[in-house]
């Protein structure tokens, strides 16, 4: 099936994982530029941007003549749009067995924070893949956003592309190597996990699958790679926010009296 529309951009939610300026556009959700609806099967998408302003990202891009081509790895729910003049001078290879990581940055981003991220990912990829073997996805790409992480919609995996939110204010910069470096390696080793744990359908319930999974990845990493220390703690503040909430058993049993007597 071939879809021809046109779209504008003043007219799509701003804020979160949509935004664009002159040399930036990130349209990272899933209903910015795709109508899309929950009932379509998973699709493969071939798109063609013509725009030679920006360098687009993703593990299948290609620069041609006319733009920009942006095909999916694999079939998936919606496609990510990514772009910018500062991508081509702002690019890392991280080389595996049988794959390839491009670390990318936009303007905004400390160059500090993309070392210490560059460094970390070498040993987050080096402790999975001794954990879990070699992964089967061939190319990705990371991406390192200005973004806050408190901005909506926060970090995501699509298949062949990891976007991690890691833009500071002043006053989170001061606190980068005690919180911000901490929050970023669970972020980061959590996305990390996708590569190898992502067959579930992220359409269905099953999601659990691949997110539980891969949070148990990113866990280990931790343990391995910021010690048992930093583990514990990050496992009381857990505690402490887990506290107030509704226990999933309650919920269960909730949602069956509902559905045998009706609310």
């Amino acid at each position: 099936m071939e879809l021809h529309y046109t779209s504008y951009l003043q007219d799509l939610p701003d804020g979160g994982m949509n935004q664009w300026t002159d040399d930036l556009i990130e349209l990272g959700i899933y209903t910015p530029w795709f109508p899309l609806q929950p009932h379509f099967p998973l699709s493969k998408f071939d798109i063609f941007i013509e725009d030679h302003s920006l360098f687009y990202i993703g593990s299948d891009t290609q620069r041609l003549e006319g733009g920009w081509r942006l095909k999916s790895p694999k079939a998936t729910v919606g496609f990510p749009i990514i772009g910018s003049s500062a991508f081509e001078k702002n690019i890392r290879y991280i080389r595996m067995k049988s794959s390839q990581i491009r670390l990318i940055h936009s303007h905004g981003v400390d160059q500090e924070v993309s070392n210490d991220l560059y460094n970390e990912i070498e040993s987050i990829i080096d402790l999975y893949v001794e954990s879990f073997g070699t992964t089967e996805i061939e190319n990705v790409d990371i991406y390192l956003s200005s973004r806050k992480n408190t901005d909506n919609g926060g970090g995501y995996c699509r298949p062949g592309l990891i976007v991690i939110p890691c833009g500071s204010n002043e006053a989170q910069s001061v606190k980068y190597t005690v919180c911000q470096d901490q929050y970023l390696f669970k972020y980061l080793s959590h996305e990390l996990g996708h590569l190898w744990w992502n067959k579930a359908p992220v359409n269905t319930w099953e999601n659990w699958l691949n997110e539980s999974f891969a949070e148990y990845a990113s866990l280990i990493a931790l343990r391995a790679l910021k010690g048992k220390v930093t583990t514990m703690l990050h496992w009381k503040n857990i505690r402490m926010r887990a506290k107030p909430l509704v226990r999933l058993w309650d919920v269960v049993q909730k949602m069956k009296i509902i559905l045998r007597y009706g609310t």
